[in-house]
């Protein structure tokens, strides 16, 4: 028997960003970060990404009196896609986090974006205080922006519900069957359908045909309902060329069935 074993790591983003010195006259450029690393911000789960803040003389900056404030761009920077304070981890050496909840990114399509990180400080501008808003450089000749990419990579890309469309309503009383449209080239093993109820009774077919046979087969069990108010959902498992679901009414009716 041959066993296999794999390398997996457990560990945080850490990046190093400059941070100009306020108190400074004059602004001497002395050290250049070498490049800035393309972030990425995973989907669907927790992320937490480390910042260093640095000054000219590649030493720790106290930052206890400022507030980084992170911007998430989109590839044209024309939308800001996210903003988040950044939480502080050792201000007083520099150290600040960003944490994006799994919830943060749904309205995020995977993509490569841009970043940026302002520092807001409370400051004497000699004749009134006020706050200065001051770029945090993020890579060489100092840029203020860098680079991130949004990935889908932990739980699979989120897919849109779709709607079958449903016969004209049944006489009343119902007789008969009736039959949905048809779900083409299905490559998913499992199938969810959604169905929104009105006092409905009656029986729900799941259907298959293989190639363009035009022969309906039943898949799997059939689903009975009994004054059945609101939505409900089954599954179908399978790959199948084309699917169908066979309606047999004999009460109330059904507002929409949705599918993915």
């Amino acid at each position: 028997m041959v066993m296999y074993s794999t390398l997996v790591y457990l560990y945080q983003q850490k990046h190093e960003v400059l941070v100009p010195e306020t108190g400074e006259t004059v602004f001497n450029l002395r050290w250049r970060p070498v490049y800035s690393k393309t972030l990425k911000l995973n989907k669907s789960v927790d992320n937490v990404i480390l910042f260093q803040c640095f000054n000219q003389d590649q030493k720790p900056v106290d930052i206890t009196a400022s507030n980084l404030v992170f911007r998430m761009l989109d590839r044209t920077g024309t939308q800001v896609l996210l903003t988040k304070t950044l939480e502080p981890v050792d201000l007083f050496k520099g150290r600040v986090r960003l944490v994006v909840r799994a919830h943060e990114t749904t309205h995020i399509p995977a993509q490569l974006c841009h970043y940026s990180i302002v520092r807001e400080s409370e400051v004497d501008l000699s004749t009134e205080q006020g706050v200065l808003h001051e770029p945090v450089f993020v890579d060489d000749h100092a840029g203020a922006r860098g680079v991130i990419d949004v990935v889908d990579s932990v739980f699979p890309s989120f897919v849109d519900s779709r709607a079958l469309e449903i016969p004209t309503l049944w006489s009343d009383p119902p007789s008969g069957e009736v039959f949905t449209s048809e779900l083409n080239k299905r490559t998913s093993g499992i199938l969810t359908f959604q169905i929104r109820f009105d006092a409905f009774s009656g029986v729900i077919q799941p259907q298959a045909t293989v190639g363009n046979s035009g022969i309906w087969y039943d898949i799997g069990p059939e689903f009975t309902y009994t004054d059945e108010l609101g939505d409900a959902l089954f599954h179908v498992e399978g790959h199948y060329d084309t699917i169908r679901l066979r309606i047999t009414p004999l009460a109330g009716n059904i507002a929409r069935i949705l599918y993915r």
